[in-house]
């Protein structure tokens, strides 16, 4: 039978030392532009054109060249987040018709602007951003559409939780969301030590 430190040891192991299954993941999907584009209704002109789909699963997405001109983009962010946390995403796109940001399947961000943000994270009008937003404990998806009518260009994301330092959007940096903060994982640590405590005093009553 394990004794109390060895199952403290165990039940630390298991709330805070692993990272839920596939809890970050990165799919950048993109197609030639055929028809009209409209950041106003992106996920419409998306399933709008006739070409067909080239996807890629991204360990990071960082530096991503753009493949050729006249390319219509997606971008999937899938996470799970173990506390209700406070996310702030930015991306830097080569998006010369304009760029839409969808939350949860919900739109966020639009606009129908050239963003050519040339490898500056301080050229915040260049930018998509996802300011400060809230995130319950749970599965989320980011889905992301742009499209280019010119030439090629570098992309790259990052993202931050609260006021802490600014992450590489990959999909290791995504996991982490999945791991509880200490505070909650000393709680939920407690409340397993409280329940083994509890039982092993009915044994021990039981047998005496």
């Amino acid at each position: 039978m394990l004794r109390s430190y060895q199952l403290f040891a165990f039940l630390l192991a298991i709330v805070s030392g692993c990272p839920a299954a596939n809890a970050g993941e990165i799919l950048f999907e993109t197609r030639t532009t055929t028809t009209v584009v409209s950041p106003w209704d992106a996920l419409a002109s998306w399933h709008a054109q006739t070409s067909s789909v080239t996807s890629t699963s991204l360990a990071q997405f960082t530096d991503i060249n753009m493949s050729r001109s006249h390319q219509h983009s997606r971008l999937q962010l899938v996470f799970e987040t173990a506390d209700f946390t406070t996310l702030e995403f930015e991306f830097g796109l080569d998006a010369g018709l304009g760029a839409a940001l969808y939350v949860n399947g919900d739109e966020q961000s639009a606009t129908s602007e050239d963003l050519w943000w040339g490898n500056n994270w301080d050229a915040k009008d260049e930018l998509l951003q996802l300011a400060g937003m809230a995130f319950t404990s749970g599965r989320h998806t980011i889905d992301l559409y742009w499209a280019e009518n010119c030439c090629a260009g570098g992309q790259s994301g990052r993202f931050r939780a609260g006021d802490g330092q600014w992450q590489a959007l990959s999909s290791a940096n995504l996991a982490r969301l999945a791991v509880p903060e200490p505070g909650t994982t000393v709680l939920l640590l407690v409340g397993l030590a409280s329940l083994f405590a509890a039982k092993h005093g009915r044994h021990i009553h039981a047998l005496s």
